[in-house]
């Protein structure tokens, strides 16, 4: 769970480190911007993994 989290938590400075290097002048590179886009597939799957957890009742009751 906390390599888990350690990579998101990666995964969303990453992206924020991006998405204002694209606001500044020049820009970005293509290649940059590709990664940004993997990025946020990577971060689609966590969330359906935690909505997942979240709509198994029994999953949420052994968490707590």
């Amino acid at each position: 769970m906390e390599q888990m989290t350690s990579e998101l938590r990666q995964l969303l400075e990453r992206q924020v480190e991006i998405r204002e290097a694209m606001r500044r002048p020049g820009g970005i590179r293509v290649t940059v911007e590709r990664e940004l886009f993997a990025i946020g597939e990577k971060l689609k799957k966590y969330h359906a993994a935690g909505a997942a957890t979240a709509a198994d009742p029994a999953l949420a009751a052994r968490r707590n």
